[in-house]
């Protein structure tokens, strides 16, 4: 249940927000399919998980494919229909169509993803969950865990799940709700992890975005020469949580945090490297910033974050949501060192 705290009286009495439902509120199931297919940083933690694919228009396509650090390939699908059966019966059909892809199948779906022809999944799958070598290529795809994403209230599709499981597929639900507070509807859904029970959310507005070096040597040069932070083609999305005001960080892997300051914008959008629409960005006014090439010594570098604050930061994803204390940390020390 979700409830509204009152601001004003703060009593120990709480109000609770009506359950409501997708018809109610005017949508169709495929209004939100499109909404979190649009947004899968939404919809997974993405340093658990890694994206790589997502679904095309007019084919048939799970709406999300992604793998974690052993290569297992998960596989995500919005409830369509009214039938938890039927619904089912989807899923089990994508896990015999992407069941037999080899690693050429997956490393091609993720070139087309990241809008590089030439990358190599399996470097760079290493290189994100932090792998001391990259697992062989008959690792990748040798079991798959199905992911249905469905409305928390309809009870025959998790009785559905749960029968299936009992049986041995692998098949995991993910709830979402619908609430209504006088004639406002809100949807509610959890990031999903492999590790169970790992839903926790950090809204810190206090963000820290990859420059992406292992995609592009010059994404770092195009956001601080134009004042910026982006993300790019399948990651892109990931910057649109970044609010007007929020506190931005640029980390370079490889040599650390190189620039603070604070987002001017909302997200928007330009063109990127021949692709139209594949940067979303936000526009930034950095209070400092150091070249990571020439000084990389004034780049504030994981191990001291980490050090400091007892944490296990690797700041490998596309953003990252910080707390504050970090963040101005991060950018005391920045200041400090870019003076010297």
């Amino acid at each position: 249940m979700l409830y509204r705290l009152s601001k004003v009286t703060k009593k120990p009495e709480v109000e609770d927000v009506e359950l409501s439902s997708l018809e109610e509120a005017g949508w169709k199931e495929k209004d939100l399919e499109n909404l979190l297919a649009s947004r899968p940083q939404d919809l997974l933690r993405e340093e658990k998980l890694l994206i790589i694919s997502q679904e095309t228009k007019w084919q048939e396509e799970a709406d999300l494919l992604a793998l974690d650090r052993e290569g297992l390939l998960y596989i995500f699908e919005l409830k369509r229909g009214a039938s938890g059966e039927e619904n089912l019966l989807q899923v089990i059909r994508y896990g015999q169509m992407f069941g037999q892809a080899t690693f050429e199948d997956l490393q091609q779906r993720w070139r087309k993803y990241i809008g590089n022809n030439s990358s190599d999944l399996a470097m760079d799958h290493q290189r994100y969950f932090d792998l001391d070598q990259p697992i062989a290529h008959s690792a990748f795809n040798k079991n798959q865990r199905f992911v249905v994403i469905t409305a928390g209230i309809d009870v025959a599709t998790l009785q559905s799940v749960e029968y299936w499981r009992s049986k041995g597929l692998p098949i995991i639900p993910l709830t979402y709700h619908v609430y209504k507070n006088g004639s406002e509807y809100f949807v509610e859904f959890h990031a999903f992890s492999p590790q169970a029970n790992d839903y926790a959310m950090l809204l810190s507005h206090c963000h820290a975005v990859n420059t992406n070096i292992s995609h592009d040597p010059d994404a770092w040069n195009h956001m601080l020469t134009k004042n910026r932070a982006s993300g790019f083609f399948g990651t892109k999305r990931t910057i649109d949580r970044i609010q007007k005001g929020d506190r931005v960080i640029l980390y370079h892997k490889g040599v650390g945090a190189i620039a603070y300051g604070t987002a001017l914008s909302g997200f928007q959008v330009d063109d990127y490297n021949g692709g139209k629409g594949e940067e979303h960005y936000v526009n930034v006014k950095w209070e400092t910033k150091v070249d990571p090439l020439k000084s990389p010594a004034k780049a504030v570098a994981a191990w001291e974050i980490n050090s400091h604050f007892k944490t296990g930061y690797t700041f490998r994803t596309t953003r990252l949501e910080i707390p504050k204390s970090i963040a101005r940390f991060i950018g005391d020390k920045l200041k400090a060192r870019a003076t010297n």
